[in-house]
């Protein structure tokens, strides 16, 4: 049975990653998707070749660190304007299942006004966002969440805190990039060096979204230009190559889809958005983590309580980091726990089972 899904979105940064990886398995599979979003992400689509609409009415656009600008932020993931332009656009898509961000609680209520089925995309730590932090987003989220005809948490089961979850929620794993991760894609991005070299390799990777990384890369790259490693630094789009002095062991790329390059790397050095660490775990990474702001704070404690990694002081100077990415790189046990994690991943199907359980949407009454 086949059906049509309309994605609500929004620029967040790693938040995009399930839903862009989420729509291109589900059009292969003879469904049709609708991807509504922020002007940001129209390349991105049209690169994966999703049909893709902005929502109406946008006249300005934040520049620098959207945290500097939330309340702008705010009006668009809330707003009655938003909400409505979703109620629109998803009568004139013939919508079946309207999947929404779950910071977007103007696609919540546009669900619920519309009477279609809901899935939630939970791209963040579950617990922390329903029991803490999330009704400064959402307003009531309990009340969003149990109100959706299904919650997927797009987290490892295990990094999360532990704890009850209602009826019609579960976790389902990273949503990976479909499609193999051999070494023939490596090419694509002239690091096909990475499948044939037998030296030891870091990524380092920040948010997508602006995070002052040109002030977070300066001791990082210190760090690691002092060690015997070679490291992929992908930019994300976020950060310009001309601002950025790298060291002779740092080989610098815009965007990556690491889901293509973590098979070849040793450890993820990361600012810890979740999107980074799930994909790290879901490819059997150990991390080092030095969060920015935002729940970051909250995902490095998970990864040091979960064995798969360290997380560090913001502040951290050069030689502490590289001292933790030698621990980490050297304990064995980072890795053991990393692969537990991995294996977990191949069994939710990397994604397969986020696809299923939207498919099963469609035989609901």
């Amino acid at each position: 049975m086949t059906g049509r899904f309309i994605f609500a979105s929004w620029d967040g940064g790693g938040n995009t990653n399930p839903a862009f990886n989420l729509a291109k398995r589900l059009m292969p599979r003879g469904h049709e998707v609708l991807m509504l979003g922020w002007p940001s992400m129209a390349t991105r689509a049209a690169d994966a070749r999703i049909p893709f609409a902005s929502y109406a009415g946008i006249t300005a656009w934040p520049e620098g660190n959207l945290d500097d600008d939330w309340e702008w932020v705010a009006a668009l993931l809330g707003g009655d304007d938003v909400q409505a332009d979703i109620v629109r656009r998803a009568n004139d898509f013939g919508a079946d299942v309207v999947v929404v961000d779950c910071m977007m609680s103007a696609a919540s209520r546009a669900a619920h006004q519309l009477g279609l089925a809901s899935s939630v995309l939970c791209h963040t730590l579950y617990r922390p966002f329903r029991d803490e932090w999330g009704d400064l987003v959402v307003g009531d989220v309990k009340a969003m969440l149990d109100q959706a005809t299904q919650v997927l948490i797009v987290v490892p089961p295990g990094l999360d805190t532990p704890g009850y979850l209602p009826p019609g929620t579960e976790y389902v794993g990273s949503i990976c990039e479909p499609g193999s991760p051999d070494a023939s894609r490596l090419v694509d991005w002239d690091l096909d060096l990475l499948a044939s070299s037998d030296e030891t390799w870091v990524l380092l990777s920040l948010s997508t979204t602006m995070m002052s990384q040109t002030r977070a890369l300066g001791p990082m790259l210190e760090a690691l230009g002092a060690l015997p490693v070679r490291v992929l630094l992908t930019l994300g789009g976020a950060v310009a190559r001309e601002d950025v002095s790298a060291p002779d062991n740092v080989l610098v790329r815009d965007v990556v889809p690491h889901d293509f390059v973590l098979p070849y790397v040793d450890l993820v050095l990361s600012h810890g958005g979740l999107s980074t660490v799930t994909a790290a775990l879901s490819a059997g990474k150990p991390l080092v983590l030095i969060p920015q702001g935002r729940d970051q704070s909250l995902n490095a404690q998970r990864v040091e309580a979960c064995g798969v990694g360290l997380g560090l002081d913001r502040e951290s100077t050069p030689s502490v980091i590289a001292e933790a990415v030698t621990t980490v790189l050297g304990n064995p046990q980072f890795v053991d726990a990393a692969r537990q994690f991995s294996e977990s991943a191949v069994g939710l199907g990397r994604g397969e089972l986020a696809a299923q359980r939207l498919e099963g949407l469609l035989a609901e009454p």
